[in-house]
């Protein structure tokens, strides 16, 4: 959280360190505004060979009355995004989108299951196959 920067005394000839906070990072939307602008925003049955549609069928929907229902995954998380600038049309991109039961989502929570080349690679691909 600190970062060092050295100092002459010059009364005691010696060099010490200092702490010096670091400026933190001003955004330009708050996180909850970020995380309601990257939300899924298509329809699956649009793209049924991408997604396990039996899932659904299997499990249903996660409601607060189907704790074991499924939900959709931003696999680079949303939090990632937010930290590092990123556009939110990429963190909404049907590419980042996997179905996976909420259990599971939830265990997952922050952390991402891909990284940005790799989700930007499989944009291409997706934009080249149904744009």
């Amino acid at each position: 959280m600190f970062k060092f920067h050295m100092e002459f005394n010059l009364s005691k000839h010696n060099y010490r360190r200092q702490k010096v906070p670091k400026k933190k990072k001003q955004h330009k939307v708050t996180f909850k505004e970020y995380k309601r602008m990257c939300r899924f925003k298509f329809d699956l049955e649009e793209y049924p060979n991408e997604f396990d549609l039996q899932m659904i069928e299997d499990f249903g929907w996660y409601c607060e009355l189907n704790q074991n229902g499924v939900s959709r995954d931003h696999m680079l998380s949303i939090s990632y995004g937010w930290k590092r600038d990123i556009s939110p049309k990429i963190i909404r991109h049907p590419a980042n989108c996997k179905l996976m039961l909420f259990e599971n989502n939830r265990d997952k929570a922050w952390r991402s299951s891909l990284n940005l080349t790799k989700l930007q690679s499989k944009i291409l691909e997706w934009d080249r196959k149904y744009k």
